[in-house]
Order: C-alpha cells, then structure tokens, then sequence
C-alpha cells in the first residue's frame, strides 16, 4: 500500500474548499460558471478553471495603477519584468488602455489534465493568491520584491466580503 497522496480529478468544489484552507472565502462569479472570486485587500482574483482535453486552473488579478510614477508605462513594464526575471510564477504583465491607464496583471496557471492531490491544489492556489497580491504590490511601487520566491508556508489572508 502506497502513501503517495491521492491524485484527483480538479473540480470547482475541490478549488473551493482549497481556497477555503488557505484562509479565503471564495465567492461564485455570477458571469462565468467555472470560476470563483476571491478579494484580498482592495485586490480581486479569479480562480478558474477550463474544461476539455486540455484543462488549467488559472489564478488571475488585475489592478489598476494609480500612483505618480505609474503614468511611465516603462517604469511599470521594468518593475514587471524584475518581477518575472526572479520568479518563475505568478507571471505580471502591464498594459495600457486607450486612455492611458496602466493595468498590472498577475496570472498563475496549472495543467490540471492528470490531476492534483489536495495539496498540491492548496499550494498552487495559495502561491496564485499571495505570489500575486506580492507582485501587484511590488510593481505598484508599494513594496519591495519579497525574499522567497514560493509563499506557500504562509496562509493568504483576505477580506470577508458578506
């Protein structure tokens, strides 16, 4: 008999109590049935997960960039790449919209196809959390890059909404 854990199929209610583990309360998206919405702070991620031969599960952020320095695109677009030269996820990227807003995004995706056990769901969903709020911080130019490049020891917090 085997201790490996048990490799599972990925469903939203596993996503959902995952989520729950790591110290979030998840809430159902009203426009998109396979994905769930966390807020952290003034921060929104989804949580989603595709379906068909090919399925991922997605933590995702964006956050609008309000601060003087971030009206220079460039200033942005250098703090992402430092971001994504020292860490290999969540991968941030910057885009500017028609009226020159500066957007930071995070994204963290997982191939779900063969499955994942509880805890590899609970880490990648807390690294796709936490890993994403550091960066959206870090690029914002409210903190400085953090040490460690896998926040998984530490449980993301997050905003009751209700």
């Amino acid at each position: 008999m085997s201790d490996a854990p048990a490799i599972l199929p990925v469903d939203l209610d596993r996503i959902e109590r995952a989520l729950r583990d790591v110290g979030t309360h998840p809430r159902p998206s009203a426009s998109n049935p396979t994905q769930l919405q966390v807020r952290l702070g003034s921060d929104l991620f989804f949580v989603s997960l595709s379906e068909g031969d090919d399925p991922w599960l997605t933590v995702s952020a964006a956050r609008l960039i309000t601060r003087v320095f971030s009206r220079q695109a460039g200033t942005l677009i250098e703090r992402a790449n430092q971001w994504n030269a020292q860490r290999v996820t969540p991968t941030a990227f910057v885009q500017t919209d028609a009226q020159d807003r500066s957007f930071v995004f995070t994204r963290l995706r997982v191939s779900t196809a063969h499955g994942l056990s509880d805890a590899q769901l609970r880490t990648n969903v807390n690294v796709g959390l936490k890993g994403g709020r550091q960066a959206l911080d870090f690029i914002d130019g409210v903190s400085q890059p953090p040490t460690t490049t896998a926040p998984t020891s530490q449980r993301a917090e997050s905003d009751d909404v209700s």
